[in-house]
């Protein structure tokens, strides 16, 4: 994925009010062993950026799993 493939995500699901400033943002790994961690950091490094996790969270849940098709 690209920063410009993120942007006109996020950009039509805020124009569209599916998500707003206040949403939350996780990050999904592990396809065979789904789980769901929040983010503690974002840092730009040699031409990519890159996300930090903070701590797992719990197992994804199944309409992730299902929306990913995972």
């Amino acid at each position: 994925m690209t920063v410009e493939e993120l942007f006109y995500f996020l950009e039509e699901n805020l124009d569209n009010g599916t998500i707003d400033l206040e949403t939350q943002v996780m990050f999904a790994s592990q396809p065979h062993y789904p789980l769901v961690s929040s983010i503690d950091d974002v840092q730009f490094v040699d031409g990519v950026v890159y996300l930090a996790e903070d701590h797992k969270e719990d197992y994804l849940p199944e309409e992730v799993r299902e929306a990913l098709n995972w």
